[in-house]
């Protein structure tokens, strides 16, 4: 897997895969937040954090809505995501007030 990343600053970029074994290319993503093999994590329109596969979202997709506060950047709401034993950990700023918040969804 080869991974292209387009800078337009710190801390955004876009970002593309390149499956050298499938020649697969994936869609492009706005700052995404953690890859786990062919899985992506990322915000989207500043209230959808979604998990898919990179290159065929038939395969897998979840969409969780969250009140994640406004930030520069809307992916930097969400500063950690883990995943262990198919459940995703984040912890991420909710509302104007930046309460973080933690939470752990089964995958």
């Amino acid at each position: 897997m080869i991974q292209i990343t387009l800078s337009l600053g710190s801390p955004s970029r876009y970002v593309f895969y390149f499956d050298t074994e499938n020649t697969q290319i994936s869609d492009t993503y706005y700052n995404p937040i953690l890859t786990e093999d062919t899985n992506i994590l990322y915000v989207h329109d500043e209230r959808k954090l979604i998990y898919r596969d990179m290159f065929d979202a038939s395969k897998m997709y979840r969409e969780f809505i969250r009140d994640f506060s406004e930030t520069a950047v809307p992916s930097n709401a969400v500063y950690q995501a883990d995943i262990v034993n198919n459940t995703l950990h984040i912890k991420y700023f909710e509302g104007p007030d930046l309460e973080e918040k933690e939470e752990e969804i089964a995958l």
